[in-house]
């Protein structure tokens, strides 16, 4: 993964577990931060919807 970090809204965060201690301790904050407004925003609810529309 070239990534530090991801949010894959129903499906939770993955973090790389390559990177040191600090980073990973940030992207999952990061990270977090994206599953929260998912859940707690009307844009992140039609997200949702959408989402299982598919």
């Amino acid at each position: 993964m070239s990534d530090e970090g991801q949010f894959r809204n129903t499906n939770g965060i993955i973090v790389n577990s390559q990177d040191d201690r600090e980073r990973m301790k940030n992207a999952i904050e990061h990270e977090y931060a994206h599953q929260i407004l998912y859940i707690l925003t009307t844009y992140g609810q039609m997200m949702l919807m959408l989402e299982k529309n598919k």
